[in-house]
């Protein structure tokens, strides 16, 4: 009987042994050293892991950008009143534009200042295009220049009185304006911003014309029929 034990034994133990050795056979093997596999291992691990986190970061970024919408452009829109008429004129910049206005309007003119004029009226075309009535100021320039000269010589001449009536200043000189009762229509998408014209009874008075952006007078008017400067009392 215990013959029998230490043999069962001896078996076991054998039997074990062997079992170790095919375990240690079927074991994957890994190099410990830096420049073997544990190495380009973990390198590649690593770098896995990054190109994940790229395309992560993209796919994110993408989403971002598609969620991001932009503003929709403005458009230039007008109002009316309940009695059905055009009240005002809101470009795409908000600029609102109303009837009594003085503004500017593009002359389409090369080396030519924009025209003057102050809006008198909003209206539709029959193509439902927004047209607007304007009534004309006329710059020095745009006088004739024998019609302007002349006024230069009455001014000269009526300074012998004693007062002041010559503008001696070129900056007050050429803001000086000539209104007009000629009216025209215009496209409302002409215009190209808004000014602000002073009004005053003779040359005496304008020499209190303190010139500043987008500012002007007029004391005369101008009938471009005629030729002729008239007073606007």
């Amino acid at each position: 009987m215990t013959a029998d034990k230490e043999r069962d034994r001896d078996r076991d133990k054998e039997r074990d042994r062997r079992d170790k050795r095919e375990s240690e056979h079927s074991r994957p093997r890994r190099s410990c050293t830096l420049e073997g596999g544990a190495k380009n291992y973990a390198e590649s691990d690593h770098t896995e892991d990054e190109e994940n986190d790229k395309d992560s970061a993209t796919n994110e970024d993408a989403a971002k950008k598609s969620k991001i919408k932009k503003p929709p452009k403005k458009k230039s829109r007008y109002e009316r009143a309940e009695t059905g008429d055009i009240t005002s004129f809101v470009t795409e910049d908000d600029v609102v534009y109303r009837p009594g206005d003085c503004v500017y309007i593009e002359s389409r003119r090369p080396n030519t200042p924009y025209f003057i004029c102050s809006i008198q009226e909003f209206k539709l075309s029959k193509r439902d295009h927004l047209l607007m009535n304007v009534k004309w100021y006329y710059r020095q320039s745009e006088v004739p220049d024998s019609v302007y000269q002349h006024l230069v010589q009455d001014r000269h001449n009526e300074n012998d009185s004693g007062r002041e009536l010559v503008i001696t200043d070129p900056v007050i000189r050429s803001r000086e304006l000539f209104i007009s009762d000629y009216v025209d229509t215009y496209h409302a998408a002409a215009l190209r911003g808004k000014c602000n014209i002073i009004h005053f009874s003779d040359i005496f008075a304008a020499r209190e014309f303190k010139p500043q952006l987008d500012q002007f007078f007029y004391i005369l008017g101008y009938n471009p029929e005629t030729r002729r400067l008239n007073s606007t009392q």
